[in-house]
C-alpha cells in the first residue's frame, strides 16, 4: 500500500497519508534520514526515510502492527 509523507516547511510537522488513514506527525531530522512518527489511542506508525538513498523502513505496532521497507520518491510543491 503506497503511502504518502509530507514535511512541512521549516517545521518539525507533518502528514501521513496511507489509505483512509490522514494523520499529522512529528517529523525529526536525522544523519541523512527523516523520522516520521504518529502516536495514537490505540497504534503507533513509524517511518524512517533516507531520501539519499530513496528508501524508506515502516514499523506500526498496537492495532495497525506490522512492518516493511521499500522505494520512495520525493516530490515537491503539492
Amino acid at each position: 500500500m503506497a503511502a504518502r509523507l509530507v514535511k512541512y516547511d521549516g517545521q518539525q510537522k507533518g502528514h501521513i497519508t496511507i489509505g483512509d488513514i490522514d494523520k499529522e506527525v512529528d517529523v525529526f531530522p536525522g544523519l541523512d534520514t527523516l523520522t516520521y512518527l504518529y502516536i495514537g489511542d490505540d497504534y503507533t506508525l513509524h517511518y524512517n526515510v533516507h531520501p539519499e538513498k530513496g528508501t524508506f523502513d515502516f514499523s506500526a505496532s498496537g492495532s495497525k502492527s506490522g512492518w516493511g521497507k521499500g522505494a520512495c520518491k520525493e516530490t515537491t510543491g503539492q
